[in-house]
């Protein structure tokens, strides 16, 4: 039963795992990725093209993974944790490095995706990429949830000027908040 949930759950377990296939054609296409829940069988070739196409890797899909860049690994991270698509993506800070365009159109297929009822447990420091996107903001502080809340909640704050957005709420959350010089 474990083995069959996990094929619902997408992410990235090991980047140096990933690394260390031959091709970003083996990664997407293989049953036997390095990735948490990955398709038991090989997904259509479609859908690869799809994702590779959105992540602008198909002239590359053939080159030795080793070589691809920092941004190029995140990109091809992204596209082996949404074959299948699972139902849900564990993705951490798999937008550092990633070229604007890149950050837009991956967003955009992230939406997507929730819109299609998958969902996207997401973290990262930049803020700014997330405030747009979430519809829940958890803000962890030293291991432990400091705050929680909704879009609804989130969207309450911003109205009565209890902070002006994400950054802030998570500053102030935190003990953090700096200012201004």
């Amino acid at each position: 039963v474990l083995a069959e949930r996990r094929r619902d759950v997408g992410g990235v377990a090991d980047n140096k795992a990933v690394m260390s296939l031959p091709s970003a054609r083996a990664l997407v296409s293989s049953s036997s990725v390095p990735v948490v829940g990955a398709p038991s069988a090989p997904c259509a070739s479609t859908q690869i093209e799809e994702l590779l196409t959105l992540t602008e890797l198909t002239p590359a899909r053939d080159r030795v993974l080793k070589e691809y860049s920092g941004g190029m690994a995140r990109k091809i991270a992204i596209c082996a944790a949404l074959l299948g698509p699972p139902g849900l993506l564990l993705l951490d800070e798999s937008f550092v490095g990633l070229d604007p365009e890149s950050t837009y159109r991956i967003r955009r297929r992230l939406q997507t995706y929730c819109e299609q009822g998958g969902a996207i447990v997401l973290s990262s420091h930049i803020l700014e990429m997330l405030q747009p996107i979430c519809t829940r903001f958890i803000i962890m502080s030293q291991g432990q949830i400091a705050r929680s809340l909704t879009r609804a909640q989130f969207n309450d704050g911003l109205a009565a000027g209890q902070y002006t957005d994400l950054t802030q709420l998570y500053l102030d959350t935190t003990g953090k908040n700096i200012e201004p010089a």
